[in-house]
């Protein structure tokens, strides 16, 4: 199992995130971060056209939580990925770099979807 770093970028659109420069060849672009993740599962890299999810949050049970779900307005246009020539003594066997543009789906065609809320007993915590 190989452990991924994904990060994404935003091409323009948001100024509320943290910068990085970032060198393609001789071009130099500062974009900003929108998300990373860290991810050990088999599942593919994002493809162009995957969406980031965006998340309401609410109160439950005295603690805020995401609550809702739906895709997000920041779409992958660039995928890029990188693996160590050595894979001794790295951290991540690869490394995504999704370039996103700000691209939102009309409110109307985009409905808010209600997330699964799960409660565990301390009993199947204990017995698991």
């Amino acid at each position: 199992m190989t452990r991924k770093l994904i990060l994404f970028y935003a091409d323009s659109g948001d100024d509320s995130k943290d910068y990085a420069t970032l060198v393609r060849g001789d071009d130099r672009q500062e974009l900003r971060l929108l998300a990373q993740y860290y991810d050990s599962s088999n599942k593919p890299i994002p493809n162009e056209g995957y969406r980031l999810s965006e998340y309401k949050r609410g109160e439950i049970g005295g603690v805020l939580r995401p609550t809702h779900h739906r895709p997000g307005p920041w779409m992958v246009e660039i995928v890029e990925n990188y693996v160590p020539d050595l894979p001794i003594g790295t951290e991540f066997g690869e490394v995504v770099i999704c370039t996103c543009g700000y691209s939102p789906l009309p409110e109307a065609e985009n409905p808010w979807i209600e997330m699964i809320q799960r409660q565990v007993s301390e009993e199947q915590l204990v017995s698991a």
